[in-house]
């Protein structure tokens, strides 16, 4: 089965069936290079002014993390999917206006996503993600887990690459 965008152009990702160990978490692994990632930086409570702001142009994160909130400086970002954003260019224009140099669009970033039931269980297979990520020069830029899934945010320039390694490492072929 091919899995094409319906952003835009692209090679899609293929899924195939594939013998798994019973034990295997990981039952697929994905890239994601139609998206942009909003960086922000500040202090105090205007990051909930970030969201509402965001909320009021229907912008949904797709993911989200800070490492300071409310009472002390720190850093976010919200990776947002093209696909479920329209006026990319207005959207600039006005967190430019709004929010000057405290929000940036990074376009440049994108995710590869290791799917299956569970594998945020452990540290293990971040772990070895994250071995496989460094091994390529990959820098890691942020991560993601869910009981579902684990996505490391990277350089699209390192995408393909480390989900063809990624592949090989959990699901073998």
């Amino acid at each position: 089965i091919w899995a094409k965008s319906a952003h835009g152009p692209g090679s899609g990702s293929a899924i195939r069936e594939v013998p798994l160990a019973a034990e295997a978490r990981v039952k697929a692994v994905t890239a994601d290079a139609e998206m942009v990632v909003l960086s922000a930086e500040g202090e105090g409570e205007w990051f909930l002014e970030l969201l509402e702001f965001l909320d009021a142009r229907v912008v949904r994160g797709r993911a989200l993390a800070f490492d300071a909130f409310a009472s002390t400086a720190g850093s976010t970002w919200v990776a947002v999917p093209l696909k479920d954003m329209h006026g990319l260019d207005a959207l600039k224009c006005d967190l430019s206006s709004r929010f000057g140099a405290r929000v940036s669009v990074r376009e440049e970033l994108g995710t590869a996503t290791c799917v299956g039931a569970g594998i945020n269980g452990d540290l293990t297979h971040l772990r070895r993600a994250l071995r496989t990520a460094i091994s390529l020069g990959a820098q890691v830029m942020a991560v993601h887990t869910s009981p579902s899934q684990l996505s490391l945010l990277v350089g699209k320039t390192h995408l393909a690459d480390l989900s063809r390694h990624l592949h090989r490492e959990f699901l073998g072929g």
